[in-house]
């Protein structure tokens, strides 16, 4: 997660090849083009900055060709939790609030960050989990939005 939204922030696209699918990187690359500089900043993920992480959907996919030996894939949707300067807040001592969402001075420090990895576990299939759908956002946007 950190390399990809590193290369996010950077418009490496070509260098998400390894982590990321292709038809992921085509609907990424238009979005993430129009975005300025500060926008493209806040894709950044710092590891420490993250507190609380769940795979929201685990799922099985099998291929429905009977004729060949059936493919299987497991997708795992996992969904992170940040919030920018947690590592410093921590260093100084300070506890996180449990209703830092609902308080103004952390409303814009607050990050979802959703991505569904995907493997191939077909017998005799050697595959790496890659990216296939990803999104970050900012919970208060989508109020601000809703008003």
């Amino acid at each position: 997660m950190m390399v990809i939204s590193s290369k996010l922030v950077n418009g490496e696209f070509a260098a998400l090849s390894n982590f990321v699918t292709k038809e992921a990187i085509g609907e990424l690359k238009p979005t993430i083009q129009k975005l300025s500089v500060a926008q493209r900043k806040q894709l950044d993920i710092n590891k420490s900055d993250i507190y609380f992480a769940f795979p929201y959907q685990v799922g099985i996919i099998f291929d429905d060709d009977q004729e060949k030996v059936q493919k299987r894939w497991v997708e795992i949707t996992m969904v992170f939790h940040i919030l920018r300067g947690l590592t410093e807040m921590r260093n100084r001592g300070e506890e996180i609030p449990w209703n830092m969402g609902s308080l103004p001075e952390y409303q814009d420090k607050v990050f979802v960050c959703n991505y569904r990895f995907k493997k191939e576990f077909t017998s005799d299939a050697e595959s790496d989990w890659t990216v296939n759908a990803l999104n970050h956002f900012k919970p208060i946007d989508l109020v601000r939005e809703n008003k």
